[in-house]
């Protein structure tokens, strides 16, 4: 009986950490901007370097005019919640206002319409 029970145990931690885990693959998603934004020059050239990083965050400001980037060279990197944090944080810097996400591991994930301003 008691190995039934080591064997269920088990089983439901091995469950709780993957629910666990998938939740902080999507947690970066609670960053993402949205709404119509024209991003500068400046930060199109960004999003080249983004997506051919391929991997990690890009955050803009508000107005599109400001960004900062991240680059994670490890396998699991979206459970790395400090680089979005980081990422933010940067941006903010740069921006003095806060900032969005607005591309994830080479994805534009912003909800809304974006064009490159020239």
């Amino acid at each position: 009986m008691r190995h039934k029970r080591n064997i269920v145990n088990l089983f439901l931690g091995s469950a709780l950490s993957v629910a666990l885990l998938t939740g902080c693959l999507t947690e970066a998603q609670q960053f993402a901007g949205g709404g119509p934004i024209t991003i500068s020059p400046e930060v199109a050239e960004g999003l080249k370097w983004h997506n051919l990083l391929g991997t990690g965050y890009m955050t803009v400001s508000p107005d599109g005019s400001h960004y900062a980037l991240s680059y994670c060279d490890y396998a699991d990197c979206n459970s790395a919640d400090l680089n979005i944090l980081l990422t933010l944080d940067e941006c903010r810097d740069k921006a003095r206002r806060e900032c969005k996400l607005f591309a994830q591991d080479g994805v534009v994930v912003w909800r809304g319409p974006w064009r490159a301003g020239r």
